[in-house]
């Protein structure tokens, strides 16, 4: 592995006809610090046209406020990057970067030090950031009208996920408990947890399922509390295994229960899930 030398220059296509220029400020700790220049032109940008004096290029595009666009990377420049030659970065110029090593040893820090931090990354988050801000400078309209139907993409999925979730309960409240009475609830716990524990939490499951059958809303929470009560037991008995995503699994299997037989959020939160231990 070779890291880009200090001064290195490196032109990226951020489309197949324009070029912009990486800058390689400073080399420590295993890592290359390599930044965004302002300067980009239609391909191939040649070392002899370049400007006397490079401006570095702000992080600023959509919500980004950082004045510098740049990672310290750990691996060899790919090959899509064009060597350019070197060119020594001032003292003035290094001085705008710190390492995060350099940054976490410092006894007393600030905002203006913290804005020179660059993270430690990959070339892909990079070249990456490097063609959004690029975008975002010389294609601007284009990336907003993108970004709006990706948004709207977005709010028309989470409409339909909702409303498919309010089809699914309204399915269960109409078909009652019996419409959870081959429900596995467990089976994923076979990868993390012994078999007998499986065989044990779902057992208490389907027994409430079948007690539940006809219950009005009071003989449910009475049957739920108990249900709840006796996974604590459960708990207790195995030695305390479940974390806090088993723990989600039962109190969403319990939660199920109480949507089908009509006990409310409010009821469940008050009287249900207020008994929990584990």
């Amino acid at each position: 592995m070779t890291l880009p030398r200090p001064g290195a220059l490196l032109a990226f296509s951020v489309t197949p006809e324009v070029e912009v220029l990486l800058w390689t400020l400073a080399v420590e700790e295993g890592t290359a610090c390599v930044v965004m220049t302002t300067t980009s032109a239609r391909a191939p940008l040649r070392r002899a046209k370049l400007p006397a004096s490079l401006t570095l290029q702000a992080l600023d595009h959509h919500a980004w406020n950082r004045p510098l666009l740049g990672y310290w990377v750990r691996q060899s420049a790919p090959k899509e990057l064009r060597p350019l030659g070197i060119r020594a970065p001032s003292a003035a110029y290094v001085s705008r970067v710190l390492h995060p090593k350099t940054w976490l040893a410092m006894p007393k820090k600030n905002g203006a030090v913290a804005q020179k931090v660059l993270s430690l990354g990959q070339w892909s988050l990079l070249l990456r950031d490097v063609r959004a801000q690029w975008r975002w400078d010389h294609e601007r309209d284009a990336v907003l009208a993108e970004d709006a139907r990706a948004e709207s993409e977005r709010s028309h999925a989470l409409l339909a996920a909702v409303a498919a979730h309010r089809t699914r309960q309204e399915t269960l409240v109409r078909a009652g408990p019996a419409s959870l009475k081959t429900r596995r609830f467990f089976k994923a716990w076979r990868e993390v947890h012994p078999r007998a524990l499986e065989r044990e939490a779902e057992a208490l499951v389907r027994e409430a399922v079948l007690e539940l059958q006809g219950a009005t809303v009071p003989k449910a929470t009475k049957r739920l509390i108990a249900l709840v009560q006796a996974f604590n037991r459960l708990d207790e008995a195995h030695q305390h295994p479940f974390d806090t995503a088993d723990a989600e699994d039962i109190m969403e299997a319990i939660g199920e229960l109480a949507l089908v037989c009509n006990v409310s959020d409010d009821l469940f939160d008050a009287k249900i899930d207020a008994v929990r231990e584990f």
